[in-house]
């Protein structure tokens, strides 16, 4: 089973599965989420594989999470670190929550510093070191997407 979609939906949506492998492999996506009047807002984000979903981390306070928490609706493509979306990039539809288990934080984060290796950790830490000076709250929150597949 790959990015959430059972045997049978794998088969049926060949070009579904491929864009989510295609996100999974990017270096930067571009991740949309709505407003309450439905505008998107879109914000380039490092994304990893987690078994079926795909996952992100930032700071809790941030627009996506506040948008997130009221319309679990994502629109992703692939972009460049400025969220600039590359030419041909599919819109890929997903689903997104915030997760509240700790297993699954830390698997999350093991799957972003796994794809992303130091340049993880650094940006991390510069992060906290940024927030300490500023004696702001660096917490953080993972939010997972699933993929969302069209019925038949």
């Amino acid at each position: 089973m790959l990015g959430g979609m059972d045997a049978a939906a794998e088969r049926n949506d060949t070009p579904h599965r491929r864009q989510w492998q295609e996100l999974a492999q990017s270096q930067f996506v571009s991740v949309g989420t709505y407003r309450r009047n439905g505008a998107l807002v879109t914000t380039p984000v490092w994304i990893a594989a987690d078994g079926r979903n795909l996952v992100l981390t930032s700071e809790v306070r941030t627009g996506k999470v506040r948008r997130l928490r009221n319309d679990g609706r994502i629109l992703m493509q692939v972009c460049d670190r400025f969220g600039r979306i590359l030419a041909g990039a599919s819109q890929v539809p997903g689903v997104g929550r915030l997760v509240d288990d700790a297993e699954q934080e830390r698997r999350a984060l093991r799957c972003l510093r796994r794809k992303y290796g130091v340049q993880f950790s650094l940006v991390l830490r510069l992060e906290r070191f940024i927030r300490l000076v500023q004696r702001r709250s660096a917490d953080r929150v993972i939010i997972s997407i699933e993929p969302v597949v069209a019925a038949d």
